[in-house]
């Protein structure tokens, strides 16, 4: 909704006209159903060379943005604060409202019976908004680490993961990050952490005391535990989903030079060269298509397509349960 609490526009021409191209932006994306953060609509001004590349540009958009805003040029609803999102308990105005909100908002766990379990790790929350409407389509975790994942964050996915491995399933961590020195790091961050530090040492100690009894302590036990742990290597794996080099290559977004103050920037360099890229500048249309592509290829389809017809089952029953409540019946 536009609404204007100042008198007057105070722009001069040029401002005025990149509140015009701004809103052609956001028009576009709102036509998909897709809200932009700051940080994504500069991307797309900088993309179309309507501003440069640096941190000065960047504080100009978000100035021109307020103003734009309260003059009522610009949609207040058109970009996202996600650091910033006010809670309230949910409350329904009576039971009527409460089994139309149910009816809206129902829905199994659509990965139930998939013999994987998948999860959507990113690096940056400025994509949670996009990245979410994918995840909750197929049921599937996000997960926003904002950098290196803490420590409760990787023992909370321990636990998890433990359990899916030991019943046998394979666990596949879907990731988005920069492609820069730390955001290329943090998958070998994960995968060691997660996998050495963590599933590898518990899921192994669980299986000591069996093994022992079987075999006793000695080079037959080490043996056990190694192989043991090349089945668990088998069963997880973490996929660089975005940003990749060769996406770099195919949609070319705004360079940032990569920090030398990265103790992880040689290396990178080494093999990249001066540029980084920040996965927000990919379009969200092409984040979503890369996302699904990513989850369909790892689940079962037809298994997920049971799922949602039963969910139209049991609307169907629900409405009939409102419908005699509303005529008295119940």
């Amino acid at each position: 909704m536009k609404e204007s609490f100042e008198i007057k526009l105070r722009l001069n021409n040029a401002n005025k006209r990149k509140l015009v191209i701004i809103n052609d932006i956001i028009e576009e994306y709102s036509a998909q159903g897709y809200k932009l953060t700051l940080r994504q609509l500069y991307y797309q001004l900088v993309t179309k060379n309507i501003i440069v590349n640096n941190t000065k540009e960047y504080g100009k958009l978000s100035k021109l943005l307020k103003i734009g805003r309260m003059a009522g040029v610009v949609d207040w609803d058109a970009i996202e604060d996600r650091q910033r999102v006010p809670k309230i308990p949910y409350s329904a105005d009576d039971i009527p409202g409460a089994l139309d909100d149910l009816l809206s908002q129902y829905r199994l766990d659509r990965m139930k019976n998939q013999n994987v379990l998948v999860e959507v790790w990113s690096e940056k929350d400025a994509l949670s908004g996009i990245l979410y409407e994918i995840t909750k389509k197929y049921h599937i975790r996000l997960v926003i680490n904002r950098g290196y994942g803490s420590v409760t964050a990787m023992y909370d996915a321990y636990k998890r993961f433990k359990e899916a491995i030991t019943d046998e399933k394979c666990v596949y961590v879907l990731y988005f990050g920069d492609h820069d020195p730390s955001g290329l790091d943090m998958i070998r961050d994960i995968k060691e952490r997660l996998l050495y530090d963590l599933l590898s040492i518990g899921i192994v100690r669980d299986k000591l005391d069996e093994w022992k009894r079987a075999v006793g302590d000695g080079d037959e036990l080490t043996d056990m535990a190694q192989s043991h742990i090349g089945w668990i290597e088998e069963h997880f794996e973490v996929e660089h989903v975005g940003l990749t080099y060769s996406q770099v290559l195919d949609f070319n977004p705004p360079p940032n030079p990569a920090k030398d103050s990265d103790p992880r920037a040689k290396w990178y360099k080494d093999k990249y060269g001066e540029s980084s890229w920040e996965v927000d500048a990919l379009p969200p249309d092409a984040l979503n298509e890369l996302l699904t592509d990513a989850i369909e290829s790892k689940i079962d389809m037809g298994k997920f397509e049971e799922m949602i017809a039963q969910e139209d089952d049991d609307k169907y029953k629900l409405e009939e349960v409102k419908n005699k409540f509303n005529e008295g019946e119940v």
